[in-house]
This record gives C-alpha cells, structure tokens and sequence, in this order.
C-alpha cells in the first residue's frame, strides 16, 4: 500500500513531486511531497511519512516565506524590498549575514490538525513550531522540533507555488 494515498474527502486539487534531501544529495536520498486541498478549505502538507494539515493563511505564509528565502539566496535587490515591506506576517523573519552571505530563517507557531503520529505527539491536531530557513552553502530547509527536512532550489520554487496554487484553490466558490 503507497503511503500516498489521497485523503478521505479530497478535492480534485493533489499534486506531489519526489524531492532531493538537499542534506542528503551526496547519498542520492530523495522523498516525496505532497500538497492537497480538503473539502474543508484546509491544505495538507505531506513530506515524506510526516502529513499534517493547515489553514490556507498559513500555508500562504509559509509559502511567502519560502519566497523569500529564495529571494534572499538569489541576492535580487527588487525581491528583498519586497520582504522587507510584506505587511501580513505570521512568522518573525530573521536575516543575518554569515560566513557565506546572507541567511534567511522564519519562525512561528502554526496550529494544524490531520497529524501523522510524531507531529504533535501522538495527537491528531495541536499546535507545532516552525522554521523555513536557508541552508548555508545552498539548500533550503523546513525545520520542525520531531524532523527537519532539506531540499534543493528547484523543490522550494516548487513547493512555494504548490502552497500558493491549493491557497487559490480553497478561494474558489
């Protein structure tokens, strides 16, 4: 049985991609990612055995911020103005330069409910920290405290306008 598998009551919005561990590419390590629309409104994020669901304004918000990073990275003055004056943010933005340049780290505190097992301890719904981060050296990361996971340039594009795509989705009459 694929752990893959469509949710109960699911929308004709599910689309999903194999993503490179940006950690592990030496090892060729990959996993899956899926993004889905619930009946609900609600958006699921499933990277690799770990599946929750969120509300579209943070979706929303985790992918602006992967935005952001990606901005960040690519050093693109016009896109950093941008971060710099983004009103509605859920998540306190950090950008600090280091030894490799600039670094982009976005916390918060999301509330989320189909939960897989380690996400919220056992429970199905709770509330879980955050952090989308870049990865010095390149590489980007969605870092949360039972698993993190890294991923290339091209799956944070990927993932960032999934997000967005399933936030349109649930505004649809």
């Amino acid at each position: 049985m694929s752990m893959h598998q469509p949710s109960k009551g699911y929308t004709d919005f599910r689309i999903s991609k194999e993503f490179d561990s940006w950690r592990g590419l030496e090892s060729d390590e990959t996993y899956t990612c899926v993004i889905e629309v619930l009946p609900t409104a609600r958006i699921i994020i499933e990277l690799d055995i770990v599946k929750f669901s969120v509300t579209p304004e943070v979706a929303k918000e985790i992918s602006s911020c992967l935005r952001e990073a990606l901005a960040i990275d690519g050093d693109d003055e016009g896109d950093r103005a941008d971060v710099e004056n983004r009103s509605t943010s859920l998540f306190k933005v950090r950008r600090t330069i280091g030894i490799r340049g600039l670094q982009y780290s976005a916390s918060g505190e999301i509330t989320i409910e189909d939960a897989s097992g380690d996400v919220c301890e056992g429970s199905p719904a709770g509330t879980t920290s955050i952090v989308v981060c870049t990865i010095e050296g390149g590489g980007y990361e969605l870092v949360f405290p039972f698993m993190c996971y890294s991923f290339t340039e091209d799956d944070t594009f990927w993932l960032s306008e999934g997000l967005f795509r399933a936030c349109q989705e649930t505004a649809k009459p």
